[in-house]
């Protein structure tokens, strides 16, 4: 059979697993730019942070200790009370 003839499902399923993990990078790529992004509200950017910590802790590589530290750096007296 060639290429031309392959139907839609089968193209689909071998080209899957690359366009899965490209997918899950371009996720991972928007989440990190939003945390990132000094113009979004403050409300979104803590949202994006939400999201990749949640991402972090799904993955099945860890650290030694089991945790994840997060570090705040120039935040505005009083912003995290």
């Amino acid at each position: 059979m060639s290429p031309d003839n392959e139907s839609t499902s089968v193209k689909r399923r071998r080209s899957s697993p690359t366009s899965e993990k490209k997918l899950r990078k371009l996720a991972l790529d928007t989440i990190i730019s939003m945390v990132n992004d000094t113009e979004l509200k403050p409300s979104d950017r803590l949202s994006a942070v939400k999201a990749l910590l949640d991402y972090i802790r799904s993955q099945p590589e860890k650290a030694e200790d089991d945790c994840i530290r997060v570090i705040f750096e120039n935040m505005p007296e009083g912003f995290a009370d």
